[in-house]
């Protein structure tokens, strides 16, 4: 009996998160603001990468690896996720790419995390040493 109460609330509460916001509202929400924002990575990797002065400042390097993790993010984690919502569901369905696709959006966003928290001890030690 009690196994068929949470199956059933298990349910409902998957087609809520489906009703609040479909997901083709949510493809079509992120796929403008997706394009600027490569294209402003590209922009900000290019002046990380052709200015030497940037290049050589010390308190630079963790900023260009996290703009360089999160462009990687923005290659391969949010066009998997856009064509997800597209489509309805993942494609190609193996368990192999889904596999991929969680390992990378995992380890990238744990990477971003761990450099962002050493971006702001490092700054936190530059400015009050």
């Amino acid at each position: 009996m009690l196994s068929d109460s949470n199956s059933s609330y298990e349910d409902s509460t998957a087609l809520t998160s489906e009703i609040i916001i479909p997901r083709l509202i949510r493809f079509w929400i992120i796929l403008p603001l997706y394009i600027p924002s490569v294209i402003c990575s590209l922009f900000v990797l290019y002046n990380f990468i052709v200015h030497r002065k940037l290049r050589q400042a010390f308190h630079n390097h963790v900023i260009t690896l996290l703009v360089f993790i999160n462009f990687i993010v923005q290659l391969t984690s949010i066009p998997w996720l856009l064509n997800y919502y597209r489509l309805g569901n993942v494609w190609p369905q193996n368990s192999i790419f889904c596999l991929t696709w969680t390992f990378i959006d995992e380890a990238l966003y744990i990477i971003t995390t761990i450099l962002f928290s050493w971006a702001t001890i490092e700054r936190h030690i530059l400015i009050f040493s």
